[in-house]
């Protein structure tokens, strides 16, 4: 499975309706919540923002790049958008404070489109499409929380190729791979994750 598929199948279906506000009737996912719930699942990514693109008209259009981060494994993606009041309308010679929003605006709609986090908000849904048209996947407790225990011995020995190992064992099977992972906290993974990282690095 490739990187952008993973990562890919991994948040486009979380549901972040705890997340989001409504404002003017419309539903939307803060900056901070959106990069604070990447950032628990990949912590290495970042993000720039270009010089805004100024139009004839005195209208104006930003546009912000975020680049996901896994150790070696990254991408891009890139997003625009154009700096618009609170009708969705283009501002015209907008100020930098309507830049500002429009650029934090950016980089939800950028992560949207490199993850799938929050897409489904775009599309007007109440729930991700995964969560909302797909019979809820069986999780085998037993497998679970067999392989929680064997990643956790492993993190304990500080056994990089035992903890890539399991990964590689569990990653086709998505259910549980994904389970596992989750019954795992944010230190846990950081840690498996750093171990691994070191083993390809030495590879």
């Amino acid at each position: 499975m490739s990187f952008e598929r993973e990562v890919w199948r991994e948040l486009s279906t979380l549901n972040v309706n705890n997340k989001t506000s409504k404002k003017m009737n419309l539903t939307y996912l803060s900056w901070s919540d959106c990069w604070s719930i990447l950032a628990d699942y990949y912590p290495e990514s970042s993000y720039e923002f270009g010089e805004p693109v100024f139009y004839p008209n005195n209208t104006a259009e930003v546009w912000c790049e975020v680049t996901i981060k896994d150790g070696e494994h990254s991408y891009s993606r890139k997003m625009f958008l154009p700096v618009m009041d609170h009708k969705n309308n283009a501002i015209s010679s907008p100020d930098s404070r309507q830049i500002s929003d429009a650029r934090q605006r950016c980089l939800v709609k950028a992560v949207a489109v490199a993850t799938g986090l929050g897409l489904y908000i775009y599309q007007g849904e109440d729930l991700p499409s995964a969560e909302k048209d797909k019979p809820k996947p069986r999780v085998n407790k037993q497998l679970v929380q067999k392989y929680v225990q064997s990643f956790l011995d492993a993190l304990s020995a500080e056994d990089a190729l035992a903890l890539r190992q399991l990964g590689d064992e569990l990653r086709e099977d998505e259910t549980n791979y994904f389970a596992v992972w989750k019954a795992l906290d944010s230190k846990q993974q950081k840690e498996i994750k750093a171990l691994v990282h070191s083993l390809e690095g030495a590879a």
